[in-house]
């Protein structure tokens, strides 16, 4: 495996399979974490997640984080990944979604495909299902 293979194929572990199991592991203390710690947590928990710590890439700056808390037992959290070492299959953005009454989240991630396509996968537990796809 090549170099650039291995920073897309940790991409992939990590926006995939990695952040959304802390999510449902973790719930709301997570969630809460998440929403103080913003860029700094995602960016650890990347690092963390790397097997070949030298090979990580990223810094703290090349990710996105907002927050917002839309009733008093919803948290919406949004989370931009960084647009380098873009490949198909590779998210650009993720929403983690904890509703707090349910004791229950969402993770819903936005891949970046071939030909400007995008798609959305939604996540309960770890079980993905796509909902649609977009050209353009």
């Amino acid at each position: 495996m090549t170099a650039e293979q291995y920073v897309i194929f940790e991409r992939m572990q990590y926006e995939h399979i990695f952040l959304p199991a802390k999510m449902f592991e973790g719930g709301k203390e997570f969630m809460d974490r998440l929403a103080d710690e913003k860029e700094k947590l995602i960016d650890e928990l990347y690092e963390e997640a790397y097997q070949q710590k030298r090979m990580y890439p990223y810094m703290e700056e090349d990710f996105s984080v907002m927050s917002m808390q839309i009733s008093d037992t919803l948290n919406v959290t949004r989370v931009d990944f960084p647009t380098r070492d873009m490949a198909p299959n590779c998210a650009i953005r993720a929403y983690l979604v904890w509703d707090d009454a349910a004791s229950q989240g969402r993770y819903f991630v936005i891949d970046a495909k071939g030909d400007k396509t995008t798609e959305l996968a939604d996540y309960r537990g770890l079980q993905a299902s796509w909902i649609w796809s977009c050209t353009g």
